[in-house]
């Protein structure tokens, strides 16, 4: 809506949001952000073939008790943690 774009002074994003934020803010074209999103995925791909890993998350557990698994995995685990 060009008038709610009018009424905002300021944009940011964080990740991939960064690049909505250009193209909203019109500091990029749509076409550009697009171009840039596809290098950023290419370059992602890229790094996790060299450097492969995972991702997970940890929900309800107290703050001591996921600070001795940390420690557990830590001395089990070769890597970063």
């Amino acid at each position: 809506e060009p008038d709610l774009m009018a009424k905002i002074g300021h944009m940011a994003g964080f990740s991939l949001g960064e690049i909505t934020a250009l193209v909203a803010a019109g500091a990029m074209t749509f076409e550009d952000g697009l171009k840039l999103v596809k290098i950023r995925g290419e370059a992602m791909q890229a790094s996790a073939e060299q450097h492969p890993g995972a991702m997970g998350n940890i929900i309800g557990l107290k703050d001591e008790v996921l600070e001795g698994v940390l420690a557990e995995t830590k001395q089990a685990t070769p890597g970063v943690l």
